[in-house]
């Protein structure tokens, strides 16, 4: 979860180069927009660039955790609040997100990410 961590502090600092150090490469990155799929790090640093262009600040809490690994894998499944703030105002949205990450010289990289959005559908409907 630290390392996670240090990838919410890097987007939150606006701070391209510690985000990236998060992943391996390749690395996968499917975010919250229709376009928003990223393989490698040079469209990962565009989607993030593009996400600090649209905002005046940006940031992302992850919450309620679910942890498992096996040898050099881990992946996570956790909460995930978003809080941004744009030329349209503030904005807050509840959300989820996934982590696949490797073990590599003794570091963990991020190399899938994939944060979503709930569908707008009541509670309890699936469709």
């Amino acid at each position: 979860m630290a390392h996670l961590d240090e990838l919410s502090a890097a987007y939150r600092d606006r701070d391209a180069g510690r985000y990236l150090a998060c992943f391996a490469d390749p690395a996968f990155v499917y975010g919250t927009g229709a376009d928003e799929k990223c393989r490698g790090l040079s469209e990962i640093q565009a989607h993030v660039e593009r996400d600090w262009a649209q905002s005046r600040s940006a940031s992302f809490t992850l919450s309620d955790p679910a942890v498992a690994v096996s040898g050099t894998a881990a992946w996570v499944a956790a909460d995930c609040h978003f809080d941004f703030h744009t030329a349209a105002g503030d904005c807050a949205a509840a959300g989820r997100a996934t982590f696949v990450l490797e073990e590599i010289d003794g570091e963990w990289r991020l190399r899938h990410a994939h944060f979503s959005l709930p569908a707008p559908t009541a509670e309890g409907e699936s469709f």
